[in-house]
This record gives structure tokens, sequence and C-alpha cells, in this order.
């Protein structure tokens, strides 16, 4: 008498070759043309998306952030949610296919924006990709009359808090903001998962999210590594002292973006946010957007620091939202 086969073997035999296709799909609709690169500059955001109650914004912190910071920039470009990070030269999610078929992804976007449409970017973010670059030779700056180096990012007193509110962002927030989406079970369960993985096929819908968020469990853990056992509350807390201390730092109502003061040889440079203000809206919006059943971090956020929760609604009602309207009304 044969044996049964074991669960492996029977799905085995369920994909064997003689079942292939196992599902075939038609050519995605963003597919970018040449009419569609010369209409828009040539630029096209590759990301995740839509958000998770719109569809003009991204659930996707990374790509949430160089969506809004191309639209602060006033930039003509395409998003094209492909929700496929192998799609990506490096594997990841977002990347920005340039006019010359170039494909850039990370902090390489703010170089090559520095470099193409350097008159578009603020100040502040001007000043912090020259500190970001490759450092010069003392002996081959240019001075002043006094001495002084006159590119010298440190130079700008508001250059270097934006650099060290940005370190917080990434350092603090970051990692809580990647607990409450991949490593809550309830929420990576009943949200996070549909959102990365939910276009997939079966089995791939189930085995592409885990495969993330063991990743993403691991970036936290070796984050709070040298403290041993950590609770959720103590990451969250950690991450609401950085967010209070930027709701200081932003003022009160009447600054709609950071470093709104200091732009006054150029008053109409206040009105355009920086970097910062795409960094922190991109953490927080899916936050606060997000209907998540363990929402311990968004009720802290609301409850503690406001002056977050009403910075990111004018974002959103500033860039966002009127675009929304737009294409509902066409």
């Amino acid at each position: 008498m044969a044996s049964p086969l074991s669960p492996i073997r029977s799905l085995l035999n369920q994909l064997a070759a003689t079942s292939f296709p196992l599902k075939t799909f038609p050519i995605p609709q963003g597919t970018s043309t040449k009419a569609d690169q010369e209409s828009s500059n040539g630029l096209v955001l590759y990301c995740y998306g839509p958000g998770f109650q719109d569809d003009v914004t991204s659930f996707d912190p990374p790509s949430l952030r160089w969506l809004a910071y191309l639209t602060f920039l006033g930039l003509e470009f395409r998003t094209v949610y492909c929700n496929e990070p192998l799609k990506a030269p490096n594997g990841r999610l977002p990347y920005l296919l340039t006019a010359d078929r170039q494909c850039i992804a990370d902090e390489d976007i703010l170089d090559y924006l520095r470099t193409h449409y350097d008159q578009c970017l603020p100040a502040l973010d001007r000043t912090l990709t020259s500190a970001a670059s490759t450092s010069t030779p003392a002996d081959s700056q240019t001075t002043d009359a006094s001495g002084k180096p006159t590119d010298s990012p440190s130079s700008d007193p508001d250059a270097a808090r934006q650099r060290a509110l940005l370190a917080l962002l990434e350092n603090q927030v970051d990692v809580a903001v990647r607990y409450y989406f991949w490593c809550e079970p309830a929420n990576f369960r009943e949200q996070t998962r549909y959102a990365y993985g939910g276009h997939y096929p079966w089995p791939v819908n189930h085995i592409e999210p885990w495969l993330q968020q063991c990743q993403k469990t691991r970036q936290v853990a070796a984050h709070f590594s040298h403290r041993g056992l950590v609770q959720p509350e103590e990451i969250y807390r950690s991450a609401l002292t950085v967010l209070q201390a930027l709701a200081d730092h932003l003022g009160d109502h009447h600054n709609p973006y950071f470093f709104t003061k200091s732009a006054t040889t150029d008053p109409a440079s206040a009105l355009q946010p920086s970097l910062l203000d795409a960094t922190l809206f991109a953490y927080m919006f899916p936050v606060l957007s997000a209907t998540m059943p363990r929402a311990q971090f968004k009720t802290m956020v609301k409850e503690e620091a406001p002056r977050i929760e009403e910075f990111v609604r004018n974002i959103w009602d500033r860039w966002f939202k009127t675009g929304l309207l737009a294409q509902e009304s066409e």
C-alpha cells in the first residue's frame, strides 16, 4: 500500500510542469512610453501605492517621501504604483526613472535633483546635499575675505539643525513606524500584508509579505540589540519624544512648514516645504490615515503630539487633497 503524500509533495504535484502557466497577467497599464516620458520631463517615480484611504499618496513611507518631495518642488513627473520591488535595479522601491533612462534610488535621487533642478530646491536642501556628498579637501575650498569657507554647510545654523532633525527622524521615528506596521501582529495580519502582497497570486501573496516582515523584524531587533527585550510602549515613547521636539521646533499653526521664519532674504521660499517636511509627512501620514486594529502609536501621536497631526493635515490639504478632488471631478 502506497504511503500518503506529504503536504509539500501534494503541493508540488499541483504545481507540476503540465499545469504551467499557472496564471497570466496583462501588460501593466503604467508601462512607460516615449510620449509619456516627453510629456513629464522624463521623470517617472516607481513606488508602492496608492495610499491606505486615497489614490494620490502611498502607504509606504520611503515611497511617500519622494512622491511628496517631487510634488513640493513643482516638477512634472508621473507616478507608477508598480508595487513590485524586483522591478527596481536594486531590488527596492521607490526609484526614479530619468529622461536619459537612468534608474536612481535612495539619496542618489536628491543628488540628481540638485544637479539637474537646483533652482527648484529650497536653499536648505541644496546645502544638505552638499553636506551629504563627498567632502572637499580644505585646501581646495572657496573662502571669503576672513578665510572662512563660503560653501561650508556648518556656516548655516539652520542647515545644521535640519540635518540633526532628519537624523532623529530616520533613527527613532523610522524604527517605531516599522514596528507599528510590520511587528505588531494584528496590524501586519489585517493591513500591511495586503498592502505589500495582496496583488500577488497565491501562494506568493503570503510568502512575499512574510519575507519582508522577517527583514523588518531583524532591522528593528538590530536597532535595540544593545538593550535586550524592549516593549512596544518603549519604542513608541522614544519616537514620541522626537515628535514632540519636532512639534516644538515647528512652532504654532502660523508656521505651515519647518524653517519658515528663517527665509528672510527670499520670503517666497518660506512657502516651500523642504526635505524635512516631506520626510516627517511620509512617516506620519500612513500612521495617521491607516485604520489599524492595534493603534497604540497612532493614539499616542494624536493625544500627545497634536501639532504633528495638524502639520500632516496641512500638508495633505495643501498638496494632495486638491489633486484628489481634481481627479474626481474629471
